[in-house]
């Protein structure tokens, strides 16, 4: 995903980035997080490492640092995410969102 967006957009902004890149990579690398859980800190690695790649796409913020083109383009680390997305589903574990065929 990131090579079609590198292909296809030669200068993004940082608020159409932030779009493209929530669209068309996070829903891959989230997927299904709360069934595989990445906790090793191997995976949690190499999904931050495809955010590092994916920032270093938009050239008006190249020359900050990693956290600086995370404020820029406001997306969230890959761990707080995660985190968020557990939270998601407990609440509609406890809501009740998820009704079992009995």
């Amino acid at each position: 995903m990131l090579g079609i967006i590198k292909r296809n957009f030669i200068y993004l902004p940082p608020h159409a980035f932030t779009t493209l890149y929530k669209a068309m990579v996070r829903s891959h690398l989230e997927y299904a997080t709360t069934v595989w859980n990445p906790h090793h800190e191997g995976l949690i690695k190499s999904i931050e490492k495809v955010q590092m790649r994916a920032t270093k796409l938009v050239t008006t913020i190249k020359h900050l640092p990693y956290a600086g083109k995370i404020k820029t383009t406001a997306i969230a680390y890959s761990k707080i995410s995660q985190i968020q997305g557990d939270r998601i589903e407990v609440y509609k574990i406890f809501r009740g969102s998820y009704m079992t065929l009995i």
